[in-house]
């Protein structure tokens, strides 16, 4: 391509890029669609916010995805973020509106600027949890396919037997996915329940972080991240843009103008991922796990601690806690002290093995929130 051919694609306003992309779908042209992408082309271009209000049937997605391609494409060293408010939303841009729109601008310009889906560390499938978690019984798997079968004709399934079908499932997709260098991303996982995912990706506390897993190098949440970093165009969920802000900026990559995709929603989402939760079976479940790696007493008192928060609980008013002597409040004392014993008793060897550090982990997130609800912090709401 000649420099004045560049130049005059690159002269080509948003429109042209929204005509095409529409064209592409079978669509037509509306008003509120263009006027939409005009707002947005302006946004991007005098760097002031924007605010739009669209009904249904406007194609708010092509919408803005047409001038935010063009702009990438004029300014080849930035980065746009698009934070959905679902994974469902990001599944439809990533599968409809994103490739329609890619096209559009390509045949336009000349040029295609990378994309990628970013999601948060339990939406991928984890190597620690697939490989070491089933290394004594590994041998004597059979494959997904002959136990499915076998649990088709067999009248005795059991719940139990229906969930090991589908992690043995699960296991061999993301083993492929490792052979193939794909990103083991759930939504592209076997037909599951959430109990089988569980068995085969890890909560974000109890991971032990590329440098100290053993299949670091292999993780696909870090390879997720390494496609984010070479993407022009980042789509996240609102959770994981407000995780991303109340942790300094470590979950997504350098970024300049945020689109904010379902923005009426994006309240909600960011108070959901600034909350934390303790209930009694969570903390007997963390410390029945904990039992190995501790002594009989820290493990007593942990337990104990459990049976103290359900007794507070059950003879609390349902309101909102602010009395800092109430039963409630010294409950959650006991617990963090608990929790804090352990995760000493457990963390005092240099050199452990994965899951005690993932048990120390699990513990030490209940530390965190008792320890954040007993505090009753002017910028918390306890309940």
């Amino acid at each position: 391509m000649t420099g004045a051919t560049k130049a005059a694609r690159l002269a080509v306003g948003h429109r042209e890029v929204l005509e095409a992309a529409v064209r592409a779908i079978g669509g037509a042209e509306r008003a509120g669609q263009v006027e939409m992408a005009d707002a947005i082309a302006d946004s991007l271009e005098s760097d002031h916010h924007l605010l739009v209000q669209a009904g249904t049937g406007t194609g708010k997605s092509l919408g803005y995805l047409a001038p935010a391609l063009l702009w990438l494409v004029r300014n080849p060293s930035e980065r746009i973020v698009i934070a959905t408010a679902t994974l469902a939303l990001q599944r439809q841009l990533a599968t409809n509106d994103i490739p329609a729109a890619l096209d559009a601008v390509e045949s336009v310009t000349g040029q295609r600027p990378r994309h990628a889906i970013l999601k948060g560390r339990t939406n991928y499938a984890c190597m620690l949890r697939l490989r070491e978690g089933t290394a004594q019984d590994q041998g004597t798997l059979i494959s997904a396919g002959d136990l499915i079968e076998t649990m088709r004709t067999s009248p005795q399934a059991t719940p139990e037997s229906a969930l090991g079908v589908e992690v043995v499932a699960l296991r061999e997709w993301a083993e492929d996915q490792a052979e193939q260098g794909g990103l083991a991303d759930r939504d592209d996982a076997p037909p599951h329940t959430e109990r089988a995912w569980a068995q085969v990706s890890v909560p974000v506390r109890e991971c032990l972080g590329a440098q100290r897993c053993p299949y670091g190098a292999e993780c696909f949440v870090e390879n997720s991240r390494d496609v984010a970093r070479a993407a022009d165009l980042v789509v996240t969920n609102h959770a994981l843009l407000a995780i991303n802000a109340m942790h300094g900026g470590t979950a997504l990559p350098e970024h300049g103008p945020v689109i904010i995709d379902e923005a009426h929603e994006l309240v909600s989402r960011v108070t959901g991922a600034a909350s934390a939760e303790l209930s009694p079976q969570l903390i007997e479940r963390v410390a029945r796990r904990a039992l190995t790696y501790l002594d009989d007493d820290v493990a007593l008192e942990l337990l104990e601690s459990a049976n103290s928060f359900r007794a507070a609980l059950d003879s609390a008013a349902l309101k909102r806690v602010e009395d800092p002597d109430s039963q409630f409040v010294t409950a959650c004392d006991a617990v963090r002290n608990a929790a804090r014993a352990a995760v000493s008793a457990m963390t005092r060897e240099e050199s452990q093995a994965p899951d005690r550090r993932q048990s120390a982990a699990a513990v030490k997130e209940i530390f965190d929130v008792a320890e954040r609800m007993a505090a009753l912090n002017s910028h918390d709401v306890v309940w």
